[in-house]
């Protein structure tokens, strides 16, 4: 993290000139120190935008979704094991997780649905507030091996674009490095899904890999080298708020949780 206003303003952005939001800065003090920056969409016609010259290449989701699922029942058994040493792209996962867990805001008995929600390291901070856990995951496999490490879960299986719960049943939704895997043209729709089973003034708390711009993530792509993955599709921070103001969120939050990392913060 940056602990000074030079460095943050050097490493981050500069406001510049788009469409038809602002986005407001503020800076939050986390605990343990360390500064990630806050953004809030206003409206009106300023938005974020990096200096360096945009990556012209094409990016398209190249995964098929039964290779992604086989990918991480593959992957469950040492998937916690693995991510303790996280590096590449995922590289400061424990503490974009920590972060995100001490933003959330969690009361005693309130009911978080974790989508995407693998072994459970994110929503076992939640759990820690008082939260009371339900969680969905793609893999068969990673839900098996979530319920041997959590049994008091209730944990099914299910995707963005397709969570098995009834319309409003959740007072907090939660996610970590999940909803790149959602193909781009279905964004759209697992937003309105998520809104679906959240509760009047619940809100969404999603972490992943997400970039301010596209010349922000065409020079993370420079720099990560073999490190990239090019069968992912990641995020703009523009189009997904975009995707939540369509779904009818009401307020949009950005959090800077790492170097490649970014929190939303969606109200309803």
């Amino acid at each position: 993290m940056y602990n000074d206003a030079e460095s943050r303003d050097s490493v981050f952005c500069a406001v510049g000139r788009c469409s038809d939001r602002t986005m407001n800065i503020r800076w939050a003090e986390p605990k343990g120190g360390g500064c990630h920056a806050i953004y809030t969409w206003a409206s009106c016609c300023d938005y974020i935008q990096r200096s360096t010259t945009p990556w012209k290449g094409k990016h398209e989701l190249t995964r098929s979704i039964e290779e992604t699922t086989k990918l991480f029942d593959t992957w469950a058994s040492t998937y916690s094991r693995d991510l303790e040493n996280a590096n590449g792209i995922l590289e400061g996962y424990e503490t974009s997780i920590e972060t995100a867990s001490q933003v959330c805001s969690v009361t005693q008995g309130m009911h978080v649905l974790d989508i995407g929600i693998g072994t459970g390291n994110f929503a076992q901070r939640l759990e820690a507030k008082g939260a009371v856990v339900s969680g969905i995951d793609l893999s068969e496999a990673m839900v098996a091996e979530c319920q041997k490490l959590h049994p008091n879960y209730e944990l099914r299986t299910g995707t963005f674009q397709s969570i098995p719960f009834a319309e409003s049943a959740f007072d907090l939704i939660v996610s970590s490095f999940c909803f790149h895997e959602v193909p781009a043209g279905q964004r759209l729709e697992a937003c309105r899904e998520v809104y679906r089973v959240l509760r009047e003034g619940g809100h969404l708390c999603l972490l992943d890999i997400i970039f301010a711009s596209k010349s922000a993530m065409a020079e993370a792509r420079s720099h990560m080298l073999s490190h990239w993955d090019e069968s992912e599709e990641y995020s703009l921070v523009g189009d997904l708020s975009d995707s939540l103001y369509a779904a009818k969120f009401t307020s949009v939050r950005w959090v800077q949780t790492g170097r490649l990392h970014w929190m939303c913060l969606a109200y309803k």
